[in-house]
């Protein structure tokens, strides 16, 4: 029987019972390195033979431990620290117990890709890579295939080759959020959060694993602006340079001095100050206290919304003529707000400097306003497109025919003046001026 035992990887008291047991009990030890697995053996009074069992003898060892296994001999397997199998040798000598019908079985024990990994707080699932390739090709052609993985990735790093992983990982994925943990389960060990592209400035002692953000996919949308005109979408959010630096390199995957050198000639700008300001909150909350988020809502809800205040305004009309008005009012706010915030938000990815309702919509609104029974003044509705040079721009003709209807009107009237505006929005359809925001940005 073959026993895989798991070896601390730090901390001499991290082992089980089981393991001790086990390691006193076989006719002999395979050890990575004899003199390293020594220490640790002396230390629990198991004295066994040992035999060397590394990555350069492993094939020529092959068959004498399949020949002892085969011959009713107990084995057990470990490795410097940690599981034999996860990258130190064992793999081979297991697939081949597996071809031959050999029994096995794991010693349950420490493995640092485990520590690390929850000591990172990354959330599952994650992908274990190991060590990369010595070859600079090779290495280069794997972090290519990594690249997109979307789980959390965790390499083993020599010491002496931290810093340069690092930056080639950097290069490969563009900044990512890393976390570096060192000398798992010993005195001194120490968990680091860092980006690819800061990298790491601790301590050089002891043994590493990097563990790197998956791939999260990349914001076509923000990808498409130029440097510049990402840097202000995030500026507008409310963001600091610094964090809108960091967000721009990392969706864009590219060198952080890359567009901190934009922010500088951004910054130099007579008008950066206004470029960057933020935009109208977007988030409304309407008379009843329902908070509404301007930029996610869809068209087809605003309409939805409106029509809803609007009924309610009729309802309320002959009950109480302070809830009539604050439907009204919300049904023009809301609407006011929208049309800014959506403004706001296509300016930011290089889109033209205004946003509109369609006249689909307009005339969804139109239809309930002369569907309400119970006449309301519907002036608002030319304040609403009017309202500070932010609304929907209605020209005089359009003006002149909603100040017909300011006051209570006939079925009849009220439906030829739904008509006569109809018609108005359909001649300029045909002409192809529509009804657009008016309100511009400095560029």
């Amino acid at each position: 029987m073959l026993y895989i035992v798991g070896t601390p990887i730090g901390n001499l008291s991290e082992v089980t019972y089981r393991a001790v047991e086990v390691l006193k009990s076989v006719d002999y030890i395979a050890c990575e390195d004899t003199r390293t697995s020594s220490v640790f053996l002396k230390h629990y009074n198991i004295n066994k033979p040992l035999v060397s069992y590394h990555k350069f003898n492993e094939k020529t060892m092959l068959p004498r431990l399949v020949k002892d296994l085969s011959s009713g001999k107990n084995i057990a397997l470990i490795s410097d620290a940690g599981m034999p199998g996860i990258s130190d040798p064992g793999n081979m000598l297991i697939n081949s117990l597996i071809a031959k019908g050999l029994d096995y079985t794991v010693i349950s024990g420490p493995s640092a890709v485990i520590n690390a990994f929850i000591l990172s707080g990354y959330k599952t699932p994650f992908t274990f890579i190991g060590f990369l390739p010595d070859k600079k090709s090779e290495l280069i052609n794997a972090l290519k295939e990594y690249r997109t993985y979307r789980t959390t990735l965790v390499f083993y790093v020599a010491p002496h080759d931290l810093h340069q992983t690092i930056d080639m990982i950097n290069q490969i994925f563009g900044d990512r959020s890393i976390c570096v943990v060192r000398e798992i389960s010993k005195k001194f060990e120490a968990v680091s959060f860092s980006t690819l592209e800061d990298g790491y400035n601790g301590s050089m002692k002891g043994e590493f694993v990097l563990l790197v953000e998956g791939y999260v996919g990349e914001n076509k949308l923000l990808s498409s602006l130029t440097i510049e005109n990402h840097i202000l979408y995030y500026l507008r959010q409310g963001l600091t340079k610094e964090e809108a630096i960091k967000r721009v390199v990392k969706d864009r995957k590219i060198k952080k001095n890359e567009v901190y050198q934009v922010m500088i000639k951004l910054e130099g700008r007579k008008d950066f100050k206004s470029l960057s300001q933020k935009p109208v909150a977007k988030i409304y909350k309407d008379c009843e206290g329902n908070k509404i988020d301007l930029i996610t809502l869809s068209e087809e809800s605003l309409i939805r919304y409106v029509e809803n205040a609007l009924y309610k305004a009729s309802e309320a009309r002959s009950i109480e003529k302070y809830d009539f008005e604050n439907y009204l009012l919300d049904a023009q706010n809301v609407v006011e707000h929208w049309v800014i915030n959506q403004m706001h938000y296509n300016d930011q990815f290089g889109k033209s400097g205004f946003y509109r309702i369609s006249n689909a919509g307009l005339r969804k609104i139109i239809d309930v306003i002369c569907n309400i029974e119970i006449t309301v003044d519907v002036g608002f509705l030319a304040e609403l497109f009017n309202t500070n040079d932010y609304g929907l721009k209605l020209d005089s003709g359009e003006v002149d025919l909603v100040d017909e209807i300011k006051a209570n009107r006939s079925v009849a009237e009220i439906n030829n003046w739904k008509q006569r505006l109809l018609k108005r929005i359909d001649q300029m359809d045909k002409t192809k001026k529509d009804i657009i925001m008016t309100k511009t940005f400095s560029k």
